[in-house]
């Protein structure tokens, strides 16, 4: 804040001034009396040197003497008395003056603190703000960021799992389909076999045709020993007359093509069989 002005000691200083003015005043009025009243004194000195005792008129000039002098100091002291009236009012205009003078100044340093207060407040809060939100900003970006490279190495673990379990599980299907073409391989010998044992052959040659896929599907098709057992079964069934499907005959009749060659003149045999036998 600006440091205030003190003008109230140059109007002091003035007000002194004029008293003392006021003062030389009324002493050159009472310099321009004194003659009369010295005067008298002089004479009345003189007289009483000259004569023991006053006369009447010189009683009654010198009461009017006391009289003018009583005057004169009545007027002095009014004087006096109005000049320090003058001075206190003079230095209480003065005082009020300054009051008046120093209360809009610091109203008015106080409404400037205020705005400039205000002010710096607005531009403080617009950084904070302008900071909170690039904080913000770089606190999403932040956690996009993390949240992506979590999600990708989540899809990263996800799918190296689930590669995992497929493959596994494609091996456990793999392992089980290979367990029942062995499971189906043996249970159709046997239901040939009981074929068979009942004499009803149409079922049994129709199983044993089974039996050589499911063999084949066991990866036993390369094995000539037990394909020709299969193929002398199937003959065995045709010489004893039974009849056959044609369903079934075209589907021998493929899984011929792919036996061992070794076993060629089996197969012939056969397929010369199936010609000459009965179909439903």
């Amino acid at each position: 804040m600006r440091k205030l002005a003190r003008p109230e000691f140059l109007f002091v200083i003035l007000a002194l001034l004029a008293s003392g003015l006021f003062a030389s005043q009324a002493q050159k009025e009472a310099t321009s009396q004194s003659p009369l009243m010295i005067r008298p004194q002089q004479e009345q000195r003189g007289t009483q040197s000259v004569a023991p005792s006053a006369s009447p008129d010189e009683k009654d000039f010198l009461r009017g003497q006391l009289a003018e002098m009583r005057n004169y100091d009545q007027r002095l002291l009014a004087t006096v008395y109005w000049s320090l009236a003058g001075v206190f009012l003079v230095v209480v205009i003065i005082a009020g003056l300054n009051w008046f003078a120093n209360y809009r100044i610091y109203e008015r340093e106080r409404e400037s603190l205020r705005q400039e207060v205000n002010a710096q407040a607005k531009t403080l809060e617009s950084e904070f703000q302008q900071r909170f939100h690039k904080l913000s900003q770089s606190l999403a970006a932040a956690e996009q960021k993390q949240n992506d490279e979590l999600r990708h190495q989540l899809n990263v673990e996800v799918r190296k799992s689930i590669a995992a379990e497929n493959q596994a599980l494609h091996q456990e299907i793999s392992s089980l389909q290979g367990r029942l073409t062995r499971a189906l391989y043996y249970e159709t010998s046997f239901r040939a076999s009981y074929y068979e044992s009942q004499n009803d052959g149409y079922n049994a040659f129709d199983v044993w045709v089974e039996h050589l896929e499911h063999m084949q599907n066991a990866g036993l098709a390369s094995d000539s020993s037990r394909v020709a057992i299969v193929l002398h079964k199937l003959m065995g069934i045709i010489e004893k007359g039974h009849t056959i499907s044609y369903a079934f005959q075209g589907r021998l009749t493929k899984l011929l093509d792919g036996a061992p060659p070794i076993l060629s003149a089996d197969i012939e045999r056969l397929k010369a069989l199936m010609n000459a036998a009965k179909k439903v």
